[in-house]
């Protein structure tokens, strides 16, 4: 199945392409996005290689929620096994779109259970949160950070920055988290129009690599 036209994902300091083709296959051929992996160590296939640019969804059209009124997944992206293998490595998520309807929520969600781009999603850890009732472009940004021993399954997440045109949301304490760092680790972007789903839309994610 062709990947679309606007999906592009890349590794600044390899440029190797590794994608999950039969995720990144379907939520291509509906939603117009893609599902990717890191840039492996050649001496390490389970590690994250150098810092850079891991992941980049651009949806030009614009992906907006099934139906109002629900968290509807619409982004999704898929970190390898082993990538958060020692203390201080870590990603930068930035998602942002725009907004013309009375109220909207975006959240970033790690580890939710069989996410889908254009499903409900389920399960998870809610990382940042950004609510408004203004209009206008969005961004959403977190960070999420290894510590601990390897295989600890300890990881934490930090709020970074939530802004619906001129309007600051409140961010979301730091939280720790436990997810299973001997498998895939999901990041999905969901977004709740609470009254004109197809108002609200997804533009565009980004995630880099700190290593």
């Amino acid at each position: 199945m062709a990947l679309p036209a606007s999906l592009t994902v890349f590794d600044t300091k390899r440029g190797d392409i590794n994608l999950n083709s039969a995720q990144a296959g379907a939520i291509g051929a509906s939603f117009g996005n893609g599902a990717a992996q890191f840039g492996q160590n050649p001496s390490n296939p389970l590690q994250m290689g150098d810092d850079g640019n891991l992941v980049c969804q651009i949806a030009s059209a614009g992906v907006s929620p099934a139906v109002a009124g629900s968290d509807y997944v619409v982004a999704l992206a898929s970190i390898q096994v082993g990538a958060f293998d020692i203390a201080m490595r870590g990603i930068a998520i930035l998602a942002a779109g725009n907004n013309t309807t009375t109220a909207i929520t975006v959240k970033i969600v790690v580890g939710a259970t069989a996410p889908a781009v254009g499903s409900v999603v389920s399960g998870g850890a809610t990382i940042a949160t950004l609510t408004a009732t203004a209009t206008g472009g969005w961004q959403i940004q977190a960070n999420l950070f290894k510590y601990g021993a390897p295989g600890s399954n300890t990881q934490m997440a930090i709020h970074e920055a939530g802004q619906v045109g001129a309007t600051l949301s409140a961010l979301t304490a730091p939280s720790l988290l436990t997810q299973n760092e001997a498998a895939p680790l999901t990041v999905a972007i969901t977004i709740n129009a609470t009254t004109t789903n197809t108002n609200a839309v997804f533009n565009f994610l980004q995630i880099f690599c700190m290593n």
